[in-house]
């Protein structure tokens, strides 16, 4: 009867080499996956970055636009006070009696609902 630890060796040595090929394949798969890992988080930097440029000069650009249509308002908004006044003006002027009587009427009103 052959030795049982001779028997055993031979079944440990037959069992050993195939689960050090299976850990190498491991290992070797492992480094793969982690190594596709660190390129995905390097892309996933790199997109990140783009991203953030691309929003901040969106948004220089609508704070621009935001600029110049208020300035553009306000410009018109100057031009029509400029041309109601320059209007009363004239009104006035062409008609002081009655700018007189509606200035006092306003007056009488205004302090009527004062008290």
């Amino acid at each position: 009867m052959a030795n049982p630890n001779i028997k055993e060796t031979i079944m440990k040595a037959s069992i050993k080499k195939p689960i050090m090929e299976a850990s190498s394949e491991a290992q070797e798969e492992f480094e793969a996956a982690k190594k596709a890992a660190l390129e995905a988080y390097g892309n996933f930097v790199e997109a990140k970055d783009h991203l953030k440029a691309a929003a901040l000069n969106a948004g220089m650009e609508f704070r621009d636009t935001a600029h110049e249509q208020f300035e553009e308002t306000v410009e018109k908004l100057s031009e029509r006070k400029r041309h109601a006044v320059e209007e009363t003006s004239d009104y006035i002027r062409e008609n002081p009696v009655s700018s007189a009587a509606l200035a006092f009427l306003g007056g009488v009103l205004f302090g009527r609902f004062l008290k």
